[in-house]
């Protein structure tokens, strides 16, 4: 016969379990199944070698730097996570530096850029927005669209049409309006530069979403 401070116990939780409904059983799911995991939208070859184009034709970006910075906190995230190999993540400075020189009338496409790096595969990310403040307050967030091209075909590879949508948003950090010094201003700009650059790492493998603390506490 069960010990009475053992049924005790039992009853207990089952009369938590019943206030709380099934807030309990989401709870114990929880504690079993760890936190839900977002999926990779895309894998990688991760043997060809691959350069990450950050492209901001229309200007989005306040600083040629934060561009470097955003591709720079890519490859660093996409060569620890093995998503590409040691030896094949190229630098996105080239990529930058080779469509330099491009103009309006005279554009290379992105498998061009990629050739004359020495890319087979292109990571192409166009920005489309880029801001530092929404409503009143401080919320940096940022746009892109990424594509996948094979250099050496001259063909998309991902996605067959369109192209992703990559959004991120770091979460309110300043109360009381949108004034803030050209020091926060700069530091917000970094410490978005390299969110999205780890968000478009992100893209290619699956990893636990982070809490809120954990998103909070982030760079």
């Amino acid at each position: 016969m069960p010990h009475r401070p053992l049924i005790a116990a039992i009853l207990l939780g089952a009369s938590l379990g019943a206030l709380a409904g099934c807030n309990v059983v989401a709870g114990a799911a929880y504690l079993v199944e760890g936190p839900p995991k977002i999926e990779r939208v895309f894998e990688l070859q991760k043997d060809r070698t691959t350069v990450v184009f950050v492209d901001d034709v229309n200007n989005r970006i306040p600083r040629r730097s934060l561009r470097d910075l955003i591709g720079r906190a890519a490859e660093e995230e996409m060569l620890a996570q093995k998503v590409v190999a040691e030896g094949k993540m190229l630098s996105s400075v080239s990529a930058r530096r080779a469509a330099s020189n491009e103009t309006s009338e005279n554009r290379l496409s992105i498998a061009d850029v990629g050739r004359r790096v020495g890319a087979d595969v292109v990571v192409h990310v166009s920005m489309d927005t880029w801001a530092l403040a929404q409503e009143g307050a401080m919320r940096p967030t940022a746009t892109a669209n990424v594509r996948i091209i094979d250099a050496r075909k001259n063909e998309r590879i991902w996605p067959a049409e369109n192209a992703y949508r990559l959004n991120v948003e770091i979460a309110d950090l300043q109360q009381g309006g949108t004034s803030f010094s050209a020091s926060d201003r700069s530091a917000m700009e970094e410490k978005l530069a390299r969110r999205f650059g780890l968000q478009i790492a992100r893209m290619f493998y699956t990893y636990e979403r982070p809490n809120l603390n954990a998103r909070q506490n982030q760079n």
